[in-house]
């Protein structure tokens, strides 16, 4: 489950851009979803996330946003925050739900700031920065989501 503030613009694009890239070997292995910590339940995703997704093929028209809460965190087996500041506050939230909550950043070790910056308010070239992080991160994370689960990245 990807979180971020408002759940209309970083999570649902990287959700988007996670379910695009899924091994289709691993089937139902992995069900992906977002949440946000500061979100209004039912907003859709933002005009310009839907469009810079529409732009590599991938529909996230029909997303709702949701309120990430202390349940949605407990049944999660993986939380991907988009900022550290995320993971923090769903840490304070949730006692020793830290186990199972990384940044998304933060599983590239050349990076130096973990954090997505947010494109809220920006134009779409802010929009599309914001995207192509989060899709250059994507192979980061399905190698953690492989290991961490022990599932194999290819069919053989």
């Amino acid at each position: 489950m990807f979180v971020c503030t408002g759940n209309t613009c970083r999570s649902p694009m990287a959700e988007g851009l996670l379910r695009e890239d899924l091994p289709a070997h691993w089937g139902g292995e992995v069900n992906v979803s977002s949440a946000g910590t500061h979100a209004w339940n039912g907003q859709p995703a933002a005009s310009l996330s839907v469009m810079v997704l529409q732009e590599k093929g991938i529909d996230i028209s029909g997303h709702s946003a949701r309120l990430v809460t202390p349940d949605i965190i407990n049944n999660a087996s993986l939380v991907v925050a988009l900022t550290f500041a995320h993971r923090e506050l769903m840490k304070a939230t949730v006692p020793g739900a830290g186990e199972w909550i990384v940044v998304l950043g933060e599983l590239d070790p050349e990076r130096k700031d973990p954090d997505v910056e947010d494109p809220i308010g920006g134009d779409i070239d802010d929009y599309r920065a914001a995207r192509d992080d989060i899709a250059g991160l994507i192979g980061f994370l399905l190698e953690y989501i492989a290991e961490r689960f022990d599932l194999q990245m290819d069919d053989r």
